[in-house]
């Protein structure tokens, strides 16, 4: 945030969309109000295939480009720059439970997850890069040469269940985001 010179700032997952009106909602709301920060509602997705479930209906993987890109669209009206993210890595498990049992076992190895898996999973969201200002990809800043630890190498966790990074490392992937965008 202490890099955003806008008005305004919206984060959105790969796996977000925007109803029709949010952007118009959240400024109103923000400016009636005297909000520094808006939350907005959140609705659960997962995409499998060329078919993706939100709220437990099926739409096809186009019908999520024709949205994305409305989105981009209300975004860059507004005057933003739309920058899409790579997706961390994500673990079968959750990390610090895992690794604690092991740490009890005698063991000291971490999860890990094959590098060339998690690239293989990044394909619908490479899919969507023309629609951006800027793709920005972080296997390289998650992932060694094989491998997606979820340990760096003086032992630090760098994802603390299956899927959110730690504050340490939210801090490092701020400075990676930086360079990666221009800042």
């Amino acid at each position: 945030l202490d890099l955003a010179t806008a008005e305004w700032f919206a984060l959105l997952g790969s796996d977000d969309e925007l109803e029709d009106g949010a952007l118009d909602a959240w400024f109103a709301l923000a400016r009636s109000t005297s909000a520094d920060v808006v939350i907005a509602g959140n609705l659960a997705g997962a995409i499998t295939g060329r078919k993706i479930t939100i709220d437990g209906s099926e739409t096809s993987y186009a019908a999520v480009r024709v949205k994305l890109s409305a989105a981009v669209a209300a975004l860059r009206a507004k005057g933003a720059r739309v920058i899409l993210l790579e997706q961390r890595p994500t673990f079968p498990e959750d990390v610090s439970y895992t690794l604690l049992q092991n740490l009890r076992l005698g063991r000291l190895d971490a999860l890990t997850v094959d590098r060339s898996a998690h690239v293989a999973s990044l394909g619908q969201v490479r899919d969507l890069a023309d629609l951006v200002d800027l793709y920005i990809e972080t296997t390289d800043f998650f992932c060694g040469d094989t491998a997606c630890p979820s340990v760096d190498e003086g032992g630090q966790l760098i994802i603390y269940d299956q899927t959110h990074v730690t504050r340490e490392y939210s801090a490092r992937l701020a400075s990676f985001l930086a360079r990666a965008a221009g800042f």
